[in-house]
């Protein structure tokens, strides 16, 4: 009996170790995610950058020109010397580049104006018509993306905050019970009843383990955010996988609902349409 007392003594220590070495990993990961929001940021102050260097290019300034009847009226693309068509490309790359950099207030902010600033532009009526029914498609590709990444947002926070929960019950040293499975035969109650008794590994260590399931959960969420499909299984079978070992009825419940976010399906960044008509 004492034999078998040690053997269970190295096999937690053991397990110990590992989750050890596994949370050493998951902070460098986080270390890591934290790294990729402060550049985030960093290219959020560049887009506003390029954002103002571009106004300043095409906005013209009237107020080194006398007052008259005509200060309010647009300057014509074609009399500033600039070509209508090229003008409408690089205002759709602009929206372009801040869907890609997830600033979709801003982008359909963007369409909203370009709508309305498309009777200026000396384009052909055709074009001009085609471009703003492409506009109004493009606007409500990227309202539907915003909303679906809304929805799934909440499906997030919700098993997250389910994650925090445990986290906070393992604090109190709550009583955790063990899954219950249906026995098929009576002599299953006998084998069942010994391993409650034993000193539980993963129960030991469920902080731990809780902890790296809440990390992993907050990395795949921001690479399904980016589109990065390969990381957000890798870290949503992990996350999976880790609540699997623990063997009580909540953290059961919950390896469902992970399993249920893991076949989540990616979806892409909106393109513009509207591009495409520009040739």
């Amino acid at each position: 009996m004492k034999k078998f007392m040690y053997i269970l003594i190295c096999l937690a220590l053991l397990w110990v170790i590992k989750l050890s070495y596994d949370v050493y990993q998951t902070s460098g990961q986080l270390e890591q995610l934290q790294s990729d929001l402060h550049q985030s940021e960093q290219n959020n102050a560049n887009l506003n950058d390029k954002i103002v260097a571009v106004q300043r290019q095409v906005v013209p300034e009237t107020t080194t020109t006398p007052k008259n009847d005509t200060d309010n009226v647009p300057v014509n693309p074609a009399q500033a010397g600039i070509s209508a068509v090229v003008l409408v490309r690089q205002q759709l790359e602009l929206i372009q580049f801040a869907i890609q950099q997830q600033q979709y207030i801003y982008a359909l902010e963007k369409i909203n104006s370009l709508q309305q600033s498309l009777v200026q532009y000396e384009i052909a009526d055709a074009l001009k018509h085609s471009l703003v029914q492409a506009l109004e498609k493009d606007k409500i590709s990227v309202q539907q993306f915003v909303s679906n990444q809304h929805t799934r947002q909440e499906q997030f926070d919700d098993v997250l905050k389910q994650v925090d929960n445990a986290l906070e019950q393992e604090i109190s040293h709550q009583n955790l019970k063990p899954a219950k499975s249906e026995s098929k035969y009576f002599w299953q109650k006998w084998f069942q009843f010994e391993s409650v008794e034993r000193p539980n590994a993963e129960l030991m260590n469920r902080k731990l383990i809780l902890k790296e399931v809440q990390l992993r959960i907050l990395l795949a969420q921001q690479a399904l955010s980016y589109g990065q499909v390969a990381e957000f299984k890798s870290n949503m079978e992990i996350a999976t996988n880790r609540f699997k070992q623990l063997p009580d009825e909540n953290s059961q419940k919950l390896a469902k609902q992970i399993e249920k976010l893991k076949h989540l399906p990616v979806l892409p960044t909106p393109k513009l349409n509207a591009t495409a008509l520009l040739g």
